[in-house]
């Protein structure tokens, strides 16, 4: 599995953090769309200090986090460098992309009007091999990924926040999961077509009797000069 930090950054990272109230803090969203579109919103931040220590750039966390996309979204990914005073990193974005050029990072499946999202565990660890889960809190890293659905969430294993789903990728030990509804029912699609050729029929119907009838006024006639 390719790592985010090479390993011997290992006790580097643990020795800044326990100096750090927040060392490292990656958080990923992946937005579910209609017509089965997906996209990434990702950023990666590093503490200052610990960017300094570790030789790390905006240049090089860019480059790494492009590595934690899938294939097809590398090229077109938009990269906004992070520049704070207690923080350096990169803000990743895409445009929506089929969910079948994505597997390797999403698994998306559906039924209807209902899907089923599951995400490869080891495709979010960006920090695993580096130590144990402890060993990371205590260094100060902080690892989340969020799915936001366009519809309700009906089964997870993850933290429920309206649409969206959000795991913390430190304590979770299985792979993300979440099935949500991403679109209407097929009766509820009938019933609105049936509510709007109906009300068509009714627009019609209205006008015709308006042309067909028109409204006299009493006080006028057409004899009158």
């Amino acid at each position: 599995m390719q790592r985010f930090f090479p390993l011997h950054l290992a006790a580097l990272l643990l020795l800044v953090g326990v100096l750090l109230s927040a060392c490292v803090r990656t958080n990923t969203t992946i937005q579910i769309h209609p017509a089965d579109l997906v996209s990434f919103d990702m950023e990666f931040r590093m503490n200052r200090t610990f960017a300094n220590q570790t030789g790390a750039t905006p240049d090089t966390i860019t480059q790494n986090a492009k590595e934690r996309l899938p294939a097809a979204a590398q090229a077109i990914a938009t990269f906004t460098p992070i520049e704070e005073p207690e923080w350096v990193g990169t803000h990743a974005t895409t445009i929506p992309l089929p969910a079948d050029r994505v597997r390797e990072f999403v698994l998306y499946t559906r039924d209807g009007a209902k899907a089923r999202v599951t995400l490869p565990l080891e495709r979010y660890r960006v920090l695993d091999g580096i130590g144990s889960v402890a060993d990371l809190r205590q260094a100060g890293v902080e690892a989340k990924v969020s799915v936001a659905f366009p519809g309700k969430v009906l089964a997870t294993n993850g933290v429920v926040t309206g649409n969206t789903v959000t795991w913390d990728l430190l304590q979770i030990d299985g792979d993300p999961w979440a099935e949500a509804q991403v679109g209407m029912e097929w009766w509820l699609i009938i019933l609105i077509a049936i509510a709007v050729i109906f009300g068509v029929i009714l627009v019609i119907w209205g006008l015709a009797r308006i042309f067909r009838h028109p409204r006299r006024n009493p006080r006028y006639h057409p004899d009158q000069p």
